[in-house]
């Protein structure tokens, strides 16, 4: 009885042995699995901290980039508005010389003509006086109101001032009636601001040799005198 108690015993040992080996096995198993598991990960977890830095070195230089282009154009900015007041003051103040040219131009003209009725005014009625004394013929009828029908009004005198068509293209500006002063500073005024247009309806002709024909031409005295005849 003791004997098969005995064999019992050790057949129960040998089992938990066996079990026990088997447990350790598995533990084991499971440790390396585990550890090849936890390996893969610090793998993985550097790879994607090494992408992650090497994206946010890109972004920090892309935004270096970027910052610096930002203040390229800033500065680019300024310089453009600091040009444009520049520009816009110079532009100014040419505008404001010829405004200020053609009012005193009116001005002269407005004098001129005044003075030129009283003096042609003066001058008929001695002519006639002289007439009347027999010592000069009669002048022709003259007339110092605009009237319709005269043939002979001092307003004609006026008109011709500022005709352009008797001027020799060689004459100095300074020659020029005060009519004409005022319509050379208008051409001016106009081409300055790129508003002259031609008064004739004529068609632009077509020249393929030089393109050049239809762009803008700079002001000349000949193309002012031009210009004014066409009026």
């Amino acid at each position: 009885m003791n004997e098969n108690i005995t064999k019992e015993k050790v057949h129960q040992a040998k089992s938990q042995r066996k079990s026990i080996k088997e447990k350790q096995e598995r533990i084991e198993g499971l440790e390396k699995k585990l550890g090849d598991v936890v390996n893969e990960s610090e793998i993985e977890k550097e790879a994607v901290i090494r992408q992650c830095d090497a994206q946010l070195y890109n972004s920090t230089s892309d935004i270096d980039t970027l910052q610096k282009a930002l203040q390229l154009k800033e500065q680019e900015l300024k310089h453009i508005k600091r040009l444009g007041k520049k520009i816009l003051d110079q532009r100014t103040e040419t505008e404001t010389f010829f405004l200020t040219a053609l009012s005193q131009v009116r001005e002269e003209i407005v004098s001129n003509r005044t003075q030129y009725r009283k003096d042609a005014e003066v001058a008929y009625h001695s002519r006639m006086l002289e007439a009347q004394k027999g010592k000069a013929p009669f002048p022709r009828t003259r007339t110092f109101r605009k009237l319709p029908h005269s043939t002979n009004s001092v307003y004609s005198d006026l008109e011709e001032a500022e005709r352009f068509d008797t001027i020799d293209e060689q004459q100095d500006i300074s020659d020029l009636t005060w009519e004409q002063k005022e319509k050379v500073l208008r051409v001016l005024f106009a081409d300055m601001n790129g508003q002259l247009k031609s008064n004739t309806k004529e068609k632009p002709e077509k020249n393929e040799r030089d393109p050049s024909a239809t762009q803008h031409r700079p002001i000349t005295r000949l193309r002012l005198i031009d210009e004014y005849r066409r009026v």
